[in-house]
């Protein structure tokens, strides 16, 4: 099941800038059109700090270019075992074409996080990708929550599912929980898919016109029963069918 070749999606740059009186420095960083991430706190916290607002200075690696200047917000990720800080840009068009075109010169596909099975991003204008699923959490007990939490789909792979979701029930949710996920179907692809899952990651964004909390969740798919299995294979193949036309 071939997924279609990764055009390349960052570029080498050296990072500057000041939060809360702190100044911050970052070298030889991954950098794409959205932002940077998996950089340290230091002597932040990503409870005090995650949110704000602050302007970064950009200098693409081997390249001859003034620094670019970006408005960029605070957010926060966490792993079963680890936080980092992320940055997440707010580009005007010029300095968006400005980062594409670098990307597209000097950058490269990310090789430090390698999945066995590439994710597919969400495409809407595919008739059968799903955009939503629901999911609720699973107890130690076995049994599960009440609560049933409607999620967007960031993307999906043969392992796994990125959700997200503004629902500030869903920053209760963090690494190493397990969740029972159905995944609603669209267009001609009628079958609700329903899968076990445990949460491996989460990051946090805030929405910058609304102030809404975006959490996503990079979630590793532990079980698909024999119903549902052939089903969400079959889904993957229609789906990348369609990317081929």
């Amino acid at each position: 099941m071939p997924i279609p070749a990764s055009r390349p999606a960052v570029v080498k740059a050296d990072i500057e800038f000041d939060i809360a009186g702190t100044s911050l420095a970052f070298k030889g960083k991954n950098i794409s059109v959205s932002g940077a991430y998996g950089l340290p706190w230091g002597n932040l916290s990503p409870h005090e700090h995650f949110g704000m607002q602050t302007s970064v200075k950009i200098f693409i690696q081997n390249e001859i270019h003034p620094p670019l200047h970006i408005t960029a917000y605070i957010t926060r990720e966490q792993s079963r075992f680890s936080e980092y800080m992320g940055l997440k840009f707010m580009p005007d068009e010029k300095q968006k074409r400005l980062i594409e075109q670098l990307i597209e010169k000097r950058g490269s596909v990310p090789t430090d996080h390698i999945r066995k099975y590439p994710r597919i991003p969400s495409i809407p204008t595919i008739s059968t990708f799903p955009l939503r699923a629901y999911a609720a959490v699973v107890y130690d007990t076995g049994e599960r929550g009440l609560m049933t939490i409607l999620f967007d789909i960031i993307n999906i792979s043969p392992n796994g599912i990125m959700l997200k979701s503004e629902n500030r029930a869903s920053l209760n949710i963090v690494p190493g929980t397990r969740l029972d996920i159905a995944i609603e179907p669209r267009g001609e692809f009628e079958h609700q898919i329903e899968a076990r899952g445990m949460v491996c990651r989460t990051m946090d964004e805030v929405d910058a016109k609304t102030g809404n909390i975006t959490r996503s969740f990079g979630i590793k798919i532990l079980k698909l029963d024999g119903y549902n299995q052939p089903l969400f294979a079959e889904l993957l193949r229609n789906i990348l069918l369609k990317l081929k036309h």
